[in-house]
């Protein structure tokens, strides 16, 4: 999957505190190379994805991908991104942590664009 179609996949997801419409699921499968531990604590879903590179200090990411209500007013679905030329109007903050896990992977070797 490119960089790309995997930031579009994660904008779908209707993530909306505290649901995950998903999402944890297809990310713990995407990062499958990962040891993958969820924690659901006060209505609140946790995915923490861990692996290890080597002896010594190591890097932990931390993100979120859930969001408030969208609210009424939009024009088109807010969690359905706009593509307009070379780049992708997402129409709402749905993407802003979504976006880091994209670059994420990129560090993480799945730099396919």
């Amino acid at each position: 999957m490119t960089v790309k179609n995997l930031f579009i996949k994660l904008l779908k997801y209707k993530s909306v505190t505290p649901q995950d419409d998903g999402a944890f699921d297809f990310i713990a499968e995407h990062m499958s190379e990962f040891e993958v531990t969820r924690i659901d604590k006060n209505g609140t879903k946790n995915l923490f994805l861990y692996k290890k590179f080597g002896d010594g200090e190591h890097l932990c990411f931390a993100g979120h991908i859930d969001v408030v209500p969208p609210g009424d007013g939009w024009d088109s679905d807010p969690f359905i991104p706009i593509e307009k030329k070379w780049f992708y109007l997402c129409k709402r903050i749905s993407g802003y942590e979504k976006r880091s896990l994209c670059n994420f992977t990129i560090l993480q070797g799945d730099n396919s664009i």
